[in-house]
């Protein structure tokens, strides 16, 4: 600032208030230099300089005009940054189950160390943060801030928005921003399920004991877990519980994950419906099982049903029969007799091939010498023993070649 003769000039000093929100003037006539390091920046924010200028030399060849103005500043104020790109993840992209290892790097560019520094971190279009954490960050250099997340509940692109703020006074504010990305594939297969009486499968329609070991597999390739909450059996309409003694359950978790159960309940006679409804934990509508059984339950032991087929046969021919109620003959024998009463051949028949239910046994036709029976018809005899009964039942069968 240059002062030529016969012209003057006077400067003044405004500060905003914070408080007020008002322009306070700080200094009048100032001269030159004005130091203003007596000044609460954070009261005063913002300055402003006013200059009056007086010239009577009445010259129109050199008037007053304002050469150079110069504000110089030292402060010591930190400055938290954050951008988009100071966001990793590793993975970048996963299956729909896995956490998502989420870094942000907050630099601190001031010449400062930085008060206590919030960042806030929100998911997609939510309003609240989904993670907060705190910390301070020395002057000139950076922090990272490094959580997990989850993924269980999100899938498909998915956007991170941090916030950062400190206490007290920083240089900027608007680079205390950041957003990026990730992606989550959906998991798109259904969980494999089996259900087994006793060890095996049926159809409906089967006779089963009236005190089973129901076994249920439920097994799936997915990371996200499998409990009870993704399982429910209804027996004939009416739900069954999971704190019942009856039902028993364990998690093997993944990459071998697998939810097994087991039941043993004790049935009426009659007919029995068992359904079973299944899902894992992506609560989407294709990742459902259903699956309905129906079945017979008998309370007394007897043996029913009994064939053979085909009859007349050729060459062979299969012995079946259903064994009914919850205990297992100890013997089960199968004769075959001429017409005229003589005995061909027995067959005995091992307890470990029984089962409630069907059974069915082999005979190639022939013989106890092994010779193959001629055409004509025969008499067989199929004797059941239990530890307190012995029941008998007669039927025909017949060879034509």
């Amino acid at each position: 600032m240059e002062e030529f003769t016969l012209a003057k000039f006077s400067a003044s000093v405004a500060g905003f208030n914070s408080q007020t929100l008002k322009w306070d003037t700080l200094a009048v006539n100032v001269p030159s230099p004005l130091q203003l390091n007596q000044l609460d920046e954070s009261l005063y924010p913002k300055l402003k300089a006013f200059f009056t200028f007086t010239d009577s030399s009445l010259s129109t060849t050199n008037p007053i005009y304002l050469k150079k103005v110069a504000f110089e500043a030292e402060t010591g104020l930190p400055e938290i940054t954050i951008s988009n790109n100071d966001f990793t993840f590793y993975p970048d992209s996963l299956m729909q189950g896995f956490d998502i290892n989420v870094d942000l790097k907050v630099t601190n560019v001031g010449k400062a160390d930085s008060d206590t520094c919030t960042a806030q971190f929100y998911l997609d279009a939510a309003n609240a943060p989904y993670y907060t954490a705190k910390f301070k960050i020395p002057a000139d250099t950076f922090y990272t801030v490094k959580h997990k997340i989850n993924t269980s509940k999100i899938v498909f692109h998915n956007k991170i928005k941090a916030v950062v703020t400190m206490n007290g006074s920083e240089m900027y504010t608007f680079n205390n921003l950041g957003a990026d990305s990730f992606y989550v594939a959906r998991d798109s297969i259904k969980p494999d399920f089996k259900l087994t009486f006793d060890g095996k499968e049926i159809i409906n329609g089967d006779i089963i004991s009236n005190s089973p070991l129901i076994e249920i597999y439920l097994t799936d390739n997915s990371p996200l877990p499998l409990d009870t909450t993704r399982l429910s059996i209804v027996h004939n309409g009416k739900p069954v519980g999971f704190v019942k003694d009856s039902v028993q359950f364990s998690y093997t978790p993944y990459p071998n994950s697998k939810l097994y159960i087991s039941w043993k309940p004790l049935f009426k006679q009659g007919k029995q419906t068992i359904e079973v409804f299944t899902k894992d934990a992506s609560d989407i509508p294709y990742s459902s099982v259903a699956q309905k059984y129906q079945f017979f339950v008998y309370d007394k032991d007897e043996i029913e049903q009994i064939y053979n087929y085909p009859n007349p046969f050729k060459e062979e021919t299969w012995f079946t029969f259903e064994l009914r109620g919850s205990t297992l003959p100890d013997e089960v024998k199968i004769k075959i007799f001429t017409i005229a009463g003589r005995l061909i051949k027995e067959i005995d028949v091992p307890s470990s091939l029984m089962q409630i239910g069907l059974n069915k046994f082999y005979w190639d036709g022939r013989d106890a010498d092994g010779d193959e029976i001629a055409n004509g018809v025969y008499l067989y005899k199929l004797i059941t023993k239990y530890k307190d009964k012995t029941k008998t039942k007669i039927e025909k069968l017949a060879k034509v070649k």
